[in-house]
């Protein structure tokens, strides 16, 4: 039997999801944090590094995310079966100029409330 699924279409959809997930709560992880007031020039040399450590591995994480939102942002716009070719091209060239900032947007307001297959 043939099956009208696009399997790359949800793949893409999956990691574009993960991503966007992850973005969300790690904004939240990292206004939660400064929220606290973890002022490194304030505490001791050992605490401060542990601090610093923690924000440099939150931005880290926070790359990837962002990385991996943004690629499978592209990766869903380019085989999505909906879109006409101009529309195509429109959401490529704003996910493109936009990078994971846009795909995460696009995930939120677009993908996530398609119907799931």
């Amino acid at each position: 039997m043939a099956c009208d699924v696009n399997v790359a279409e949800v793949r893409s959809r999956q990691v574009l999801a993960i991503s966007s997930w992850a973005i969300l709560a790690l904004v939240v992880l990292i206004m939660a944090t400064s929220l606290l007031g973890l002022d490194t020039a304030k505490l001791p040399a050992r605490n401060a590094s542990l601090v610093d450590a923690m924000g440099k591995t939150l931005g880290a994480i926070s790359g990837l995310a962002l990385l991996g939102a943004w690629v499978s942002g592209l990766w869903h716009a380019a085989v999505h079966r909906v879109y006409s070719t101009g529309q195509r091209a429109t959401i490529l060239a704003v996910l493109i100029f936009g990078n994971g900032v846009a795909a995460f947007f696009y995930y939120f307001t677009y993908v996530h409330w398609l119907p799931k297959d």
